[in-house]
């Protein structure tokens, strides 16, 4: 099913501080996930947490946990194009008549 008004039927997706590289900075894992009194949220979406990049509302790039799950659900019967990786800021382009949403939170 294609995304739009109808969107996926499954849709994966994670907090904006899992969905990202933290720019490549070694110790941003830590650093995002210090109380927001600490970092001011304009340096955690900039600096820290930069927004991914996607595609019709698919995650270009995504947790590992998520892409296993991902290709679980692809060797159990879905469709590539049923199953979508969405950045958290873009779940309104990906979420219409969806059956199933899933949303990793935790870090090891």
């Amino acid at each position: 099913m294609p995304a739009g008004k109808n969107g996926f039927p499954v849709v994966l997706t994670a907090d904006r501080t899992l969905f990202s590289d933290c720019s490549g900075f070694g110790g941003g894992d830590f650093l995002a996930c210090l109380p927001s009194r600490l970092i001011p949220k304009f340096i955690l979406n900039y600096f820290l947490c930069p927004r991914i990049s996607s595609k019709d509302g698919k995650a270009i790039l995504a947790p590992y946990s998520l892409r296993k799950i991902e290709a679980i659900l692809t060797e159990s019967g879905f469709e590539e194009s049923e199953v979508a990786i969405a950045n958290p800021d873009d779940l309104s382009k990906v979420i219409g008549i969806t059956t199933v949403i899933a949303m990793y939170c935790c870090r090891i």
